[in-house]
């Protein structure tokens, strides 16, 4: 897991956090993600993937599978 650093990390994109459904929302060109914390899956450009690795919160850092990410 690597720790989740908007700016540096985008390069161009945009990330969202929905504190309601606690998913964060990577738009990168025409690409759409949205990772939900705890969650084995994610939605990319409206198409269900299975992760390896769950995200997950520690000390009020949002953590993603990197290897999923990019």
């Amino acid at each position: 897991m690597n720790k989740f650093e908007p700016s540096p990390f985008v390069l161009g994109g945009e990330i969202g956090w929905d504190g309601t459904t606690r998913e964060v929302k990577i738009l990168y060109g025409d690409n759409e993600v949205s990772i939900g914390i705890d969650s084995g899956t994610a939605t990319v450009d409206s198409k269900k993937q299975e992760m390896e690795n769950k995200p997950n919160i520690i000390d009020g850092r949002t953590y993603l599978p990197l290897r999923f990410v990019i």
